[in-house]
């Protein structure tokens, strides 16, 4: 919708209409007819200097969704330049990088590496659909192409970047050049760095108060009139705290740690706290890729990473905290044995013992609440293994969604329903239970949705081998992430 506003007129964009008309005249096959045509008068002007008609922009846009295999990446990067154009209007700096005239760009393109058909133009984006030849490496040929716009003499070249896309149709691409300035700026701000450290203040205090920690305190403690037992009730959670967050960051470490080998940066990781509705105290984290991938394979590779260091953490703090026991003081830290999806309960139930809250003769029959003794670090893994496995669900931009796209392709759409199905019925589990559903839910629907600008190849699949563990992962997040209080016998 934004590319499709109207915007400021200049120089430029007549250059481009006419250069446009000029390649879909030399690309004609009736090539004596359309000499004989009169070239296309450029767009008309308001007396503001505003095209009258931004409809030829729109369907230029249903011609690239309808022949993109990625619809929703390939537009969101065409709207990094939309966006970048609106600010040019407010900022001269920005305005003045361009890209090259058309028919200089067209320069760039060679037959042994690409072959143009067609060419649609936006004022600060090229769209040429076409051929990669038969035996042409993609990520080769995009190397040498973006080579060759480098050496051209015309203004802004050196800055325009280069990106290959899939068609819907079997061997074709998107040839793709975009101005380096629209793209998203490395530079991180001092304000970006203050919010992350807010953040992780609210996260750990999050943390302290997940309701699967639960406690018996006595009356001093509850009204807060006594500080000794109200401060041992908050050591006894710290390091809860301090698990899930342990989880968390071991994630982060090893998608950065990745990233890196691929030379992409990465925003601060934002942790997202579980205020004020209560649930596992971390709904995730919300990082953003700063620079362009250079593939598919090193996208699927962060995503791959990120939740494989958060299950052998998570998993290693409940092997610990089972082998430790619970502390000799049984009634200070509980695990909340209803909260935790069903997968987890069928995993842990053989070692909890005896629960401490029932009203039953057998701990199992009391489908109403049921709390076991517990070591913090069993129920800091085990909140850190729900943070992981719903990371995983193919949604948006989150792992299980990258991983998803790239490993099933146009399946991957009926996946992601199934999973927001799975977070609805959640959301109407009682009381904590629905409450961690209907937080990650709405926190995934407004920072985790859509998808991130495609990479720079995207043309090459995954290797088999990342497929299948992405369909594993993926397969684990939506069992380990299912509800659980529809099983209270279990």
């Amino acid at each position: 919708r934004r590319l499709a506003e109207p915007t400021a007129a200049s120089a430029f964009e007549e250059r481009a209409v006419k250069a446009e008309a000029s390649f879909d005249a030399e690309t004609a096959s009736t090539q004596s007819t359309e000499s004989s045509t009169p070239p296309p008068q450029p767009t008309p002007q308001s007396p503001q200097g505003i095209p009258a008609d931004p409809m030829q922009q729109m369907q230029k846009l249903r011609e690239i969704a309808n022949i993109s295999a990625e619809e929703e990446s390939v537009l969101r990067l065409l709207s990094l330049a939309a966006l970048a154009n609106q600010e040019g209007m407010f900022n001269q700096q920005a305005a003045s990088n361009e890209l090259p005239p058309l028919n200089q760009a067209r320069e760039a393109l060679s037959g042994e590496d690409f072959q143009a058909s067609d060419a649609l133009v936006f004022e600060r984006c090229y769209v040429f659909p076409g051929v990669i030849p038969p035996g042409r490496e993609p990520a080769e040929a995009l190397e040498a192409l973006q080579q060759r716009m480098r050496k051209l003499p015309a203004s802004g070249a050196a800055e325009t970047e280069l990106f290959f896309q899939r068609q819907k149709e079997e061997g074709k691409s998107l040839l793709i050049m975009v101005h380096k300035s629209d793209l998203p700026d490395d530079k991180i701000e001092p304000w970006q760095w203050i919010l992350w450290v807010v953040l992780l203040g609210l996260t750990f205090f999050a943390c302290l108060s997940t309701p699967l920690a639960v406690q018996a305190v006595g009356p001093g403690a509850a009204t807060g009139s006594d500080v000794t037992e109200l401060v041992a009730a908050f050591e006894k959670v710290i390091p809860i705290a301090f698990c899930i967050l342990a989880t968390v960051a071991a994630q982060e470490t090893a998608r950065r740690a990745v990233a890196s080998k691929y030379g992409v940066e990465l925003t601060p990781p934002y942790l997202i706290p579980a205020i004020p509705l209560g649930s596992v105290g971390c709904l995730g984290v919300v990082s953003r890729r700063t620079g362009t991938a250079p593939n598919r394979e090193s996208e699927v590779n962060m995503s791959l990473a990120a939740p494989i260091a958060g299950f052998v953490v998570s998993i290693g703090l409940i092997i610990a905290g089972l082998t430790l026991g619970p502390d000799a003081d049984n009634s200070m830290v509980n695990l909340n044995y209803q909260v935790l999806p069903v997968l987890l309960r069928l995993i842990l139930k053989p070692f909890l013992g005896q629960s401490s809250v029932t009203t039953q003769p057998d701990p199992f029959a009391d489908p109403t609440i049921l709390a076991f003794p517990a070591n913090p670090l069993l129920i800091g893994g085990a909140c850190g293994l729900i943070v992981t496995a719903l990371s995983l669900l193919p949604i948006g931009r989150l792992d299980g969604g990258v991983l998803a796209r790239n490993a099933l392709g146009s399946a991957a759409g009926p996946v992601g329903l199934a999973a927001w199905a799975l977070l609805l019925y959640g959301s109407f589990g009682p009381d904590d239970a629905g409450a961690l559903y209907f937080a990650f839910a709405f926190t995934a629907l407004i920072w985790q949705g859509g998808a991130e600008a495609p990479p720079k190849e995207a043309i090459n699949e995954v290797t088999p081998g990342q497929q299948i563990l992405s369909i594993v992962l993926v397969l684990a997040g939506l069992a380990l992430a299912l509800p659980g209080y529809g099983f209270p016998q279990v």
